[in-house]
């Protein structure tokens, strides 16, 4: 029986040493850790793999407790090296 592809990565490299010896990673608070990876997660399986819809919901993808406070702490986790978004949410 062949495999059937899927619409999302089958494959994603993820380097577990990379997060660990990160000083930049290390330095953030348990929470943007979580948002960082939460939000890295979501562009595995979205439907455009790798990119995230920038249509102000990154704080609900991050599992935050609020868009306001997502939008003061959350620098880190929606930065360019963290995520890159489409500029409109993909229909």
């Amino acid at each position: 029986m062949i495999p059937q592809k899927t619409q999302f990565l089958d494959w994603f490299p993820f380097y577990v040493h990379r997060f660990i010896g990160d000083v930049r990673y290390r330095a953030l608070k348990d929470y943007q850790q979580a948002w960082y990876l939460n939000l890295l997660f979501a562009s595995w399986i979205s439907e455009r793999p790798g990119y995230l819809p920038d249509d102000g919901q990154l704080w609900r993808l991050a599992n935050a407790r609020t868009r306001q406070f997502f939008d003061k702490e959350g620098d880190v986790a929606r930065s360019p090296r963290a995520v890159r978004r489409t500029a409109k949410k993909v229909a």
